[in-house]
C-alpha cells in the first residue's frame, strides 16, 4: 500500500487511519525485527538486550530516550544506514536477512 506509506519517523504525523494502522501496526513490527537482525549481526547483543537497557535508564517515565545515540552507544557500532533507510525513509522495507 504505497499510498499509505510514510517513515516511521513521521508516523505520529500520519492522520489517515488505515496508513496509521499499516505504519503502526505492519511496518513498525517489521522494522523492529529488522533491528534486532541488525543487532545481532554486528554486535554481540540483541533488542531484546538493548530495551532492558533502555528500560533502565528511561524507564517508568525517566525522560524521553535519545535512541539513536543510545542504540550506539550500548552496542559501540552506527545504525545511521539502518535508520536512513528503515526509519527516516519511505518506501519498501526489504528484510535484512537472507531467504
Amino acid at each position: 500500500h504505497r499510498e499509505w506509506d510514510v517513515p516511521l519517523a513521521e508516523e505520529l504525523e500520519v492522520r489517515d487511519p488505515e496508513a496509521t494502522e499499516f505504519v503502526h501496526y505492519v511496518k513498525g513490527p517489521l522494522v523492529a525485527k529488522m533491528l534486532d537482525d541488525t543487532l545481532r549481526q554486528r554486535s554481540d547483543t540483541n533488542l531484546v538486550a538493548f530495551m532492558g537497557h533502555v528500560f533502565a535508564r528511561y524507564g517508568r517515565l525517566q525522560g524521553s530516550v535519545p535512541l539513536r545515540a543510545e542504540l550506539e552507544a550500548f552496542t559501540g557500532h552506527s545504525y545511521d544506514d539502518f535508520m536512513a533507510v528503515f526509519v527516516d525513509g519511505s518506501g519498501g522495507v526489504v528484510p535484512t536477512w537472507p531467504s
